[in-house]
């Protein structure tokens, strides 16, 4: 089973954001370009018949990789929240940043 996840649509945004402006030629190419692998991967794993590879995934696994991904988009989402200005690339120094920064808060 293959659903859109919000978290990684995230990541996949602010990545994409720190190559091309948003809107532009260039992010529309990339968008464009990202969501076609996807779907050649996803036509592949269907030919080969691969889903029963997600039967190795435990549902502890699962929850952990999904709440490390929310703590990464928090972590990155942190500093425009409080209309600072994002530091850093690891999400610890992002949070670190942002708690040195907080006076400067608007």
């Amino acid at each position: 089973m293959v659903a859109a996840d919000s978290a990684t649509a995230a990541i996949l945004a602010g990545t994409l954001t720190a190559v091309a402006a948003l809107g532009s030629k260039e992010y529309v190419g990339l968008t464009s370009t990202v969501a076609l692998a996807v779907a050649l991967m996803l036509v592949i794993a269907r030919i080969f018949r691969l889903g029963f590879l997600a039967d190795f995934l435990s549902r502890s696994a699962l929850i952990g990789f999904l709440t490390g991904v929310g703590v990464q988009v928090a972590a990155g989402e942190l500093a425009g929240l409080i209309g600072l200005t994002k530091q850093g690339h690891d999400p610890v120094m992002q949070v670190v940043s942002v708690f040195q920064r907080v006076a400067e808060a608007n």
